[in-house]
């Protein structure tokens, strides 16, 4: 006899109300369950949709200046940083800029499967000098991954609950689309190894054309690298 497996995701449905809308309603929702909002920002195009939405939700509930973690990892592109500075000067933003060796996987050796941005031990291989913005030195840090530290420096650093807003999208990946479509309500929040941290994805139902719509329509500043790739 073939049992058939329980089915542990459901199906998407299609409204009437465009993303946008529904990401304000996400990042609302968001200021309503946690007492602190900080957005995980890259100076990408998705993390860069997380920020505008959630800075125009600021604005609207007096909520400002904005919590905002850079994780700098060195090997970055020179308009990158010149767009995080623009984002650094920005009154309605405060801005974590993090340099520290977080682990991160080396594709280009299996004799060093690992490398370390910000490696204090070996600062000759830098490929830029440090930035005068950095956080350098952070309690507790013992060169972990960024996903498995930023829980742990948001516990560190603010009190209460805490939503981490990212720029995940279902559109990405099977995995992504997959632990989105497990529960109905509040599907796109989880919970952190840290007990009162947790993540915020308002903009997962977004697809690539939406995230390059919204800069245009609202005028919202991006990273001027996307311009030289598209140039290539």
């Amino acid at each position: 006899m073939v049992i058939a497996k329980k089915r542990r995701t459901r199906d998407t449905t299609n409204t009437d109300q465009d993303v946008y809308t529904l990401a304000v309603e996400r990042v609302n929702r968001a200021y309503d369950l946690f007492d602190t909002i900080v957005v995980s920002f890259s100076g990408g195009k998705d993390s860069t949709a997380v920020l505008n939405v959630t800075l125009d939700v600021a604005r609207e509930r007096g909520k400002l200046p904005l919590e905002v973690m850079f994780f700098d990892e060195e090997c970055v592109a020179p308009e990158t940083i010149d767009y995080m500075r623009r984002v650094n000067a920005s009154p309605e933003i405060n801005l974590h800029w993090l340099c520290l060796p977080v682990m991160h996987r080396n594709a280009c050796s299996t004799a060093s499967p690992y490398w370390y941005p910000w490696d204090a031990d070996c600062p000759e291989l830098w490929v830029r000098d440090l930035p005068p913005e950095a956080i350098t030195t952070v309690h507790g840090f013992n060169r972990q991954t960024i996903p498995d530290f930023s829980p742990q420096w948001l516990g560190q650093t603010f009190t209460g609950t805490i939503g981490l807003l990212m720029g995940i999208r279902a559109d990405e990946s099977l995995i992504r689309r997959r632990g989105l479509t497990i529960r109905l309500k509040d599907n796109y929040i989880t919970q952190t190894k840290v007990k009162h941290v947790y993540y915020v994805k308002p903009i997962y139902d977004w697809r690539t054309a939406d995230v390059w719509t919204a800069p245009k329509m609202f005028g919202w500043d991006y990273n001027r690298a996307y311009d030289l790739m598209e140039k290539a």
